[in-house]
């Protein structure tokens, strides 16, 4: 990734069945996507998942909205080919992911949706 990405930090909440949750940064540059994360049980607090990473081409983004909320915003993206979410929990099965953002982070997660859809203006709301 070169000097032009944006960091994001994000949460994949209520995985399996609520038995886990998922946070993470996600990456955006002109060329790509990519989310680091890690999976723990929200039960005891006990079991985490290594560090894991998934790369995306930008060319491999179909749809990516921003949903600004009260509290907590949500980045919806959908992508061409299911292959890319093979390995994240929480994935729907159309081929679709919602990172969710905090408030603090609502301003970054515009920039971040402006520079993988390649738009100049606002994003979706």
């Amino acid at each position: 990734m070169d000097e032009t990405t944006i960091t994001l930090p994000f949460t994949l909440p209520s995985l399996f069945g609520g038995f886990a949750a998922g946070e993470g940064l996600a990456k955006a540059s002109p060329a790509e996507l990519a989310l680091e994360f890690v999976v723990q049980d929200s039960v005891l607090n006990v079991l985490k998942s290594g560090v894991k990473e998934i790369r995306v081409p930008q060319s491999e983004i179909d749809v990516l909205r921003f949903h600004r909320g009260w509290f907590r915003s949500r980045i919806y993206v959908r992508l061409k080919s299911l292959k890319w979410l093979a390995e994240l929990p929480g994935r729907e099965n159309n081929g679709e992911l919602t990172l969710h953002v905090a408030r603090r982070d609502r301003d970054r997660a515009e920039e971040f949706v402006r520079m993988l859809s390649g738009r100049g203006g606002q994003p979706d709301r």
